[in-house]
């Protein structure tokens, strides 16, 4: 059960990720939250890395780190995104 868990929390979820993220894209609703889409991916990762006693969770330890820098790049233009429609409004 372990192992199902492990391989449907790497790419399967990385791509439900991209889906979420480009559906809140495209239908321009919730782009504020658009970050937690790649950052609850990687709190699932950690957790069944810390769970699992094998030395076999380098995948997830990889996908772990791929959710985490596309949390930050996001996040990042969830900001920037802000900052643009702040000075427009002014």
């Amino acid at each position: 059960m372990l192992t199902i868990l492990k391989f449907a929390a790497t790419f399967p979820l990385f791509l439900v990720s991209l889906v979420v993220c480009w559906r809140m894209l495209h239908k321009e609703r919730y782009i504020n939250y658009i970050w937690l889409s790649f950052l609850v991916p990687a709190i699932l990762q950690f957790l069944l890395v810390w769970i699992s006693k094998e030395g076999s969770e380098l995948w997830l330890k990889v996908f772990m780190g791929i959710h985490i820098a596309f949390t930050v790049f996001a996040a990042f233009i969830v900001w920037f995104l802000r900052q643009l429609a702040r000075a427009y409004k002014n």
